[in-house]
């Protein structure tokens, strides 16, 4: 199984990809042609989220927290606003790696309906990777759901699915989560990965599936061929 530790350069790789740019937003101070469609910013919202990415930049994630709190504390945010005050103050946690408070935020971002399209995949790949990392399996479950129905492909995020149900005690939907992964590994003729093997064995005793557990056992001793599963077949 993916360890929580492994994720630590993906997610850090993952929250500059998806830093937001506030002049791709128009804001009260500056406006754009009266044509254009692109979401606003009230000045006193954008003016401490420009700040908080220049302290970002320049590797000052707590000032960069302190300055997302000013714009988080401007009285009744839209919630274009609001989504982006949250999202930059996950991105700002995360560098300051303050995991739990990143997870909060990015996952307030993530549930915001003003969320762009085009940010949707990046933004829930990363609340569904925190929430892994911090051990809450069902959390993730829910996450890389949603990441699935929008659109996301990722294939270690494809994977990751079935270990968080497994974890979270879910072993029958574990051993359904696996079934496209294996099926996609048929159809591209690879064997599939001795860890996703052992993960759907695992998942099949603990479902109950013994016919599927001995079918999985043969298939591992086939490409993985040990003492130990030939005893297990004996």
């Amino acid at each position: 199984m993916i360890r929580s530790s492994s994720f630590a350069p993906r997610l850090a790789a993952l929250a500059l990809a998806a830093v937001c740019t506030l002049g791709q937003a128009q804001t009260a101070a500056a406006p754009a042609a009266p044509a254009a469609s692109a979401p606003t910013l009230r000045a006193e919202v954008a003016k401490p989220l420009v700040a908080a990415q220049e302290a970002m930049k320049a590797g000052k994630p707590k000032d960069a927290l302190a300055r997302a709190a000013e714009a988080e504390a401007v009285a009744s945010p839209t919630p274009y606003e609001a989504y982006m005050t949250q999202r930059i103050k996950g991105q700002a946690a995360l560098a300051a790696d303050d995991r739990a408070a990143a997870l909060a935020a990015l996952e307030k971002a993530a549930g915001n309906a003003a969320m762009p399209a085009g940010e949707r995949q990046p933004v829930i790949s990363l609340v569904a990777q925190l929430a892994y990392e911090a051990k809450d399996y069902a959390r993730s479950v829910t996450w890389l759901r949603r990441y699935a129905e929008v659109g996301g492909s990722d294939e270690k995020l494809r994977l990751l699915l079935p270990q968080a149900l497994y974890l979270a005690g879910d072993a029958k939907g574990a051993v359904d989560a696996l079934q496209p992964v294996l099926q996609a590994d048929e159809a591209a003729r690879r064997t599939p990965p001795e860890l996703t093997l052992r993960l759907l064995a695992s998942a099949q005793t603990k479902a109950g599936d013994d016919a599927g557990y001995v079918r999985t056992i043969e298939r591992l001793a086939q490409a993985y061929p040990k003492p130990e599963l030939w005893n297990e077949l004996a």
